[in-house]
């Protein structure tokens, strides 16, 4: 290896045995096909592409004609841009999806100098058959760590590759000045705002009343009591109520994922970031008993999109008197005259659920009207979907319930999902054994979730599959929680794409409908879901 540049070989050799060790008790494959890695969406606009841009033109000058190309990726191994010396470079590239968007962790493919060194935070050099997946061992590799200097973590690995015939021309000196220059332009960038959010972190540190947290796009900082506290996914947490938070941002109260109420109060810096405190609520452990339970016979509506929660949040309302549910959904089997006989034979101490009266026809819902103005000594609760029309037998119905619920879905409860997944992880596998990162709950906050709790409990089946303890990370979630729908808009766009969203939910995904109802044209409709990246997939659940 040309002077010395590349490393120690004595040193290199034991970083390579460490890291296929690594490979084969994450139980990666080294016959696996490279082109089945995982892809991701690559965000034009992060911080680390813009400082690496210019810098990645001038080594594509330097190597025209040459047999190398330069790959750059991201702090979790992401192929984020690629540049060649010569089409035969780029070619051979493909030819191992070495490409933009393409994952080179090294849990995923094994030893690379793109995923170990984002492993180990140092230089490696790695030629031919130290490569720990067969396909790679005609390349020759050097890959050197990006740090962000302000907070000293690893910002993204810049790497250069040949064929293995070239590894002694691998210029390594060329790599190492070309990331000293990207962490110039990453400092640069970082400018007043970043170091603005350090310095007000460390003078509140000094006057320290609580937990304390400073979130960026670049860094986020806590103190010893607030890592004690949260949870890696409540960082993604705080960084969301920092995006979404508009106006003076005031307290709020956020629900961690351990289950645990917090009061955040928030500091947003005019260079960018924000600074959170945080004081723990504590609660009395002995409450009155179930929240919202009604034991009367007054009637109760509760309405929601399908999948939010409708029949649990009906039984709980019920109270602790037996219970009996209907559907209405059965009257297309058992006829009018059988379900209004199962409607009367229902006992006046029996707690009572009626599902779905948005299906009812005008008969067993005149039964059901005539059972309402009864004097019942126990609680009567209607369901229904709010994307349906009611007729006016049915909305008679609605009409005798003083008492109504409206079940948000959860796009618009963005705050509890972390939680919420993680009981479910608890009830479907073991309790306390798995825990969300802050990519996997990233991941969660981007997704639109039609489907619901139904889709959440989809999701947490499917990570129970592949991982029963540990940290839940992005790789651990379905394929179609990965895609950021919402990712740089701005918040006014965020909220016209919820609205539209909701339309479409309303009207079962029918645009001329949704489009009457929000008083825009047909073709306005079709071009702003287009600008705003709406997929059918958001307005109804995955089939």
């Amino acid at each position: 290896m040309s002077d010395g540049a590349v490393g120690s070989a004595t040193e290199d050799h034991e970083l390579i045995r460490q890291s296929w060790r690594r490979s084969m008790l994450s139980g990666v494959d080294p016959r696996s096909p490279v082109d089945s890695l995982p892809q991701v969406e690559v965000d034009e606009e992060s911080g680390l592409l813009r400082a690496a841009a210019p810098v990645l033109s001038d080594l594509e000058g330097d190597l025209a004609g040459q047999r190398f190309g330069v790959i750059l990726a991201d702090e979790r191994s992401r192929i984020v841009d690629r540049r060649v010396g010569s089409r035969e470079v780029g070619r051979r590239l493909d030819g191992i999806r070495a490409a933009r968007g393409t994952v080179y962790a090294e849990e995923i493919v094994g030893t690379t100098s793109l995923g170990t060194v984002s492993a180990i935070g140092g230089p490696l050099s790695v030629i031919g058959e130290q490569h720990f997946n067969e396909s790679l061992k005609t390349f020759c590799c050097f890959g050197a760590p990006i740090r962000n200097r302000l907070t000293g973590r690893l910002a993204g690995v810049l790497d250069i590759c040949a064929h293995v015939s070239d590894r002694e021309m691998l210029f390594a000196p060329l790599v190492r000045g070309a990331v000293r220059h990207i962490e110039q332009r990453l400092a640069d960038q970082a400018g007043a705002g970043s170091h603005e959010l350090v310095s007000d972190y460390r003078l509140a540190f000094a006057r320290r009343r609580g937990p304390l947290v400073a979130v960026c796009d670049e860094f986020t900082l806590a103190s010893p009591d607030a890592l004690d506290l949260l949870a890696p996914a409540d960082y993604a947490l705080l960084a969301e109520t920092a995006r979404t938070t508009t106006g003076r941002p005031g307290d709020r109260r956020l629900a961690l994922t351990a289950g645990a109420e917090v009061r955040v109060g928030m500091k947003r810096l005019p260079g960018g970031g924000s600074l959170f405190r945080l004081q723990e609520i504590h609660r009395d452990p002995v409450g009155p008993g179930p929240a919202g339970t009604h034991t009367t016979g007054t009637p109760i509506v509760v309405r929601g999109e399908p999948g939010t929660g409708r029949t649990t949040r009906a039984l709980e309302l019920v109270g602790p008197h037996a219970a009996q549910a209907l559907d209405a959904a059965d009257v297309a089997v058992l006829g009018d005259e059988r379900w209004s006989a199962a409607l009367s034979a229902v006992r006046p101490d029996t707690g009572l659920v009626v599902e779905n009266i948005d299906l009812l026809p005008d008969g067993p819902a005149t039964a059901l009207v005539a059972l309402l103005r009864t004097d019942r000594p126990t609680a009567t609760v209607l369901t229904y979907d709010t994307g349906s029309p009611l007729t006016g037998r049915q909305q008679s119905l609605v009409g005798l319930c003083d008492t109504r619920f409206d079940l948000a879905p959860l796009r618009r409860r963005r705050d509890e999902l972390p939680d919420l997944l993680s009981r479910i992880l608890d009830v479907e596998g073991r309790p306390g054994a798995l825990r969300l990162s802050r990519s996997a709950t990233v991941a969660l906050l981007g997704y639109p979730w039609p489907g619901n709790l139904h889709e959440l409990v989809t999701a947490a089946r499917h990570i129970l599959r592949s991982r029963t303890s540990g940290s839940v990370t992005v790789s651990d979630l379905p394929s179609w929680c990965h895609a950021p729908h919402t990712r740089g808009l701005s918040r006014l766009e965020q909220v016209e794409r919820e609205a539209i969203v909701d339309a479409l939910a309303r009207h079962r995904g029918h645009r001329a409908n949704a489009a009457d109802h929000l008083g825009i044209s047909h073709r306005t409709i079709y071009n702003r879901m287009r600008a705003l990246r709406i997929l059918d997939s958001e307005y109804a659940p995955p089939a």
